[in-house]
């Protein structure tokens, strides 16, 4: 006899690298390569004379359609995105500096999304926002409330994902979806006690 005590999974073809290059000029460059429907994650380093925030990354479709770009998240060497589809895309790579950029190395992996949701982002006592709002388990998550003028932000509800948000507005996103909702408090309304009827 035995027991199974741990059983380990993942998605097929997953947390593989299925791009990569290394120390070449690349600004104004195209890079082909074939993406199977999935989540991937994009990953780049520059070189000491080449700033990273210079860098301006686009994936793109047969088409031509950008379908996901480094401009979007406020890491700019590493980003996440899905494709829809089987088929050939391009890495571009541009820059807003004079002068190429020396990628010291870039690469695309394969890897297994799960995404925050945020209930009641926009609400009349304020707003909310998540970075990023997808990404891999086991990465840092930034929570942001806003309150609007006469409203309090008294902290998250956590509706799903079992998750332990710090003072900062921060969790390490786990193996499954998260969802959250921002509590706001009306600071200016009035509650009148009554007496009648009390002891």
């Amino acid at each position: 006899n035995f027991t199974i005590d741990c059983v380990t999974y993942s998605p097929v073809d997953q947390h593989t690298t299925v791009f990569a290059i290394d120390s070449t000029q690349v600004a104004g460059n195209d890079y082909n390569v074939p993406l199977k429907e999935g989540d991937y994650k994009f990953s780049y380093d520059t070189d000491d004379d080449s700033p990273a925030a210079n860098v301006q990354v686009n994936i793109l479709d047969a088409d031509g359609k950008v379908v996901a770009t480094n401009s979007s998240t406020e890491s700019p060497t590493l980003f996440y995105f899905s494709v829809a589809n089987d088929g050939d895309y391009t890495v571009q790579f541009t820059s807003n500096s004079a002068g190429d950029i020396n990628i010291a190395h870039a690469e695309i992996n394969s890897c297994y999304l799960y995404h925050v949701n945020i209930v009641d982002a926009e609400t009349e006592g304020g707003t909310s926002s998540v970075n990023p709002i997808q990404c891999e388990a086991g990465t840092e998550v930034n929570l942001t409330a806003t309150p609007n003028e006469g409203y309090v932000f008294n902290g998250w509800d956590v509706i799903h994902g079992g998750i332990t948000i710090s003072d900062e507005g921060t969790f390490t996103m786990p193996e499954r979806d998260v969802t959250v909702k921002p509590i706001f408090t009306d600071m200016t309304s009035i509650y009148e006690l009554s007496y009648n009827g009390v002891n």
